[in-house]
Formats: structure tokens, sequence, C-alpha cells
């Protein structure tokens, strides 16, 4: 359940933790890591990043994971790919 406070005419949410087990499990850190979240959904995440440090470690670890992954596809240049540019700069 959310409930919503006012300080100085800004609006915070605060989710429990219900909510915070719904941004973990639902796939929305994997949307937002990989850059295809909603803007309602990624201001929805920041904000529960900034309350909950369980939802701010689980973005880390996606991210991570996303950089990992990445890593673990790369194909290197071949060996004259750099002379070649460098020749031609």
């Amino acid at each position: 359940m959310r409930s919503t406070q006012t300080c100085y005419g800004i609006i915070f949410k605060f989710y429990s933790d219900v909510d915070v087990k719904h941004f973990i499990s639902s796939g929305i850190i994997e949307m937002y890591a990989s850059g295809l979240a909603s803007k309602e959904d990624v201001e929805k995440l920041e904000v529960a990043m900034q309350n909950y440090a369980e939802v701010h470690l689980a973005v880390v670890a996606c991210l991570q994971d996303f950089e990992n992954y990445v890593f673990l596809q790369a194909i290197p240049p071949p060996p004259t790919l750099r002379d070649a540019v460098l020749r031609h700069s």
C-alpha cells in the first residue's frame, strides 16, 4: 500500500514492503537497466531506490549483471584495426 505526503509542495510517496517486493520481482528493474522503462516507472523506481536500500541494491546488482553480460559477449577487434584507425586519423 502506498501513502502520499506533501512537504514544501513536493509529493513524497512511501511504499510498503509489498511494493518493495513488487519492484524486485516485477521486471521493472530490468526494464530500467535496459532503458526500456516508461517515464512513470522510472520515477517510481527512483523514489523507491532513494527510500529503500533493498531496491537500490537490486538495481545496482542488475546494472552490474548487464555489464558483465556485455563484456562476456564482447568480440575483440582484429589486431590490425588499431593500426588502420591510427593511419587514417
